[in-house]
Order: structure tokens, then C-alpha cells, then sequence
């Protein structure tokens, strides 16, 4: 003898296959673009239909498109090495949700320093002329030292050069040559040990210098005797004297 029954057995769909992929922790340097990728998640039997990436450790930062498989934010400025943990979470037709995370570091990378010498200047000889560096600047620290030496042009003497500001005093110039160019050159350096160098040019430019009259020594003469008037010992320190003119004035 025998006998039979039946039963039904309902089988449900638990989303097994749903994978999110975060992808591989990331290193990258502050003040740089970075980017999330999901986009290797899978749903082998149906489709992902979004996506949603948040933040979940570090200091905060803005996730621009995070609805989107790949997502972006801007690594922020760090002191020191920092952490910061993201999560995807992928949602497929059926409603299922699977997540995963990923791990991005960012590292503090050292801006230079900017130098500024300061613009060209346009002097007269026998001059005092100023040397400025500080329009130099240091975007994320501060300038421990600056230096200042000539390059080119005519030698001058250089008082505490290592200083910010600094001071000499222009040549003489040739009155043939009409101008000559001394160049200078700033080097700075930041609290990283980093340097930057910048240069500026001085125009010395020739000026006439005026002659000095020299009539010589008062006399005492007998009358009707001939006077000797002598400008012999008048001198031009930067050019020859062309005429001399004798009047009486009392």
C-alpha cells in the first residue's frame, strides 16, 4: 500500500549576490582632487539602481556627486598624516542594500615659499637705494631666513644681507656709459628647510656733478702793480672743465 501528499517550498530572494566595492584604500597628498570608485560593484541578478557614499571618520569634507558611482572630494590641508573612511552602500531592483568601505590617507606635502625681491629700480649715482624682500610668503608655514647677493654689474658692498630689508649706496658712473645695471638676487627659506630664489634689477643712471671754483688766495699788492687772478686749482670730479669767466663784483 502507498500514499502521497504534497508541499510547496517558496524560496526567497536574500540578494546574496549583491556586491559593493568601495575600492582600494587610497594615499594622496593634500590639497589634491580624489576620486571614489564603486563602479565595480555587481548585482548578478539584477541591476543596481543607486548609490550613496558617506563619510564615517576625519575631518569633514564636502562629497561632491556622492549618489553617483564615482564620487569626488577634495583632499583638505593636514599638520600631519590623517585618515579618512568613507562607505558606499549599493541598492538593487529588489530592494536589497550591501556596503563596503575604503580607507584614504592624506598626506602633508610641503608649498614652497614664494621669493619677492621687489620690482627693478631706476637710481642716480652716489645714491641710497632699499632692497625689500618682504612681499615674500610662505602659503602654509613661515620664512626662517632670507639672503641677499649681488649677481652682476658693478661690485657694491652689501651691509647685513641676511636681513629682510637691506641698504647700499649706487657707484659712480662713467659719464660715457650713461646707466649700468647691478642685479641682485633674494634666496628665502621656509620652517620646511625649502627655498626659492628671485632677482630684481638697479638702473644706476650718471648725474652731473657740479664743478668747484677755486679764485685762489686773497693778495695784497702795491698799487699800480699787475694782479695775477688764478682758477688753476678748480676742479670737476666727473668731467673736464670747458670755460672759465672772471667779473668783479666790488
Amino acid at each position: 500500500l502507498a500514499d502521497w501528499d504534497t508541499c510547496s517550498v517558496t524560496v526567497e530572494d536574500m540578494g546574496a549576490g549583491l556586491l559593493a566595492v568601495a575600492g582600494g584604500d587610497l594615499s594622496v597628498n593634500e590639497n589634491t582632487r580624489v576620486t571614489l570608485d564603486g563602479s565595480d560593484s555587481v548585482d548578478p541578478d539584477g541591476n543596481i539602481v543607486s548609490y550613496l557614499w558617506k563619510q564615517t571618520s576625519g575631518d569633514r569634507v564636502r562629497i561632491s556627486d556622492p549618489r553617483s558611482a564615482t564620487a569626488t572630494f577634495i583632499a583638505p590641508e593636514v599638520r600631519s598624516e590623517k585618515n579618512f573612511e568613507f562607505m558606499l552602500t549599493v541598492t538593487d531592483d529588489s530592494g536589497f542594500s550591501a556596503s563596503d568601505s575604503c580607507l584614504v590617507k592624506v598626506l602633508n606635502r610641503n608649498v614652497p615659499p614664494k621669493a619677492d625681491a621687489g620690482a627693478d629700480q631706476k637710481v642716480e649715482e652716489r645714491s641710497t637705494v632699499y632692497l625689500d624682500g618682504s612681499a615674500s610668503n610662505d602659503p602654509d608655514g613661515s620664512i626662517i631666513s632670507y639672503s641677499w647677493r649681488q649677481v652682476s654689474g658693478e661690485p657694491v658692498t652689501l651691509p647685513n644681507c641676511n636681513n629682510r630689508k637691506i641698504a647700499f649706496k649706487t657707484p659712480d658712473v662713467t659719464e660715457g656709459r650713461g646707466t649700468v645695471d647691478l642685479e641682485f638676487e633674494l634666496t628665502v627659506m621656509d620652517s620646511d628647510r625649502e627655498i626659492r630664489r628671485d632677482r630684481c634689477v638697479v638702473t644706476v643712471s650718471w648725474v652731473n656733478q657740479k664743478p668747484v671754483a677755486c679764485a685762489g688766495a686773497g693778495q695784497s699788492v702795491k698799487e699800480e702793480t699787475a694782479v695775477v687772478l688764478d682758477g688753476g686749482d678748480s676742479s670737476d670730479s666727473d668731467a673736464n672743465i670747458t670755460s672759465y669767466f672772471w667779473e668783479q663784483v666790488s
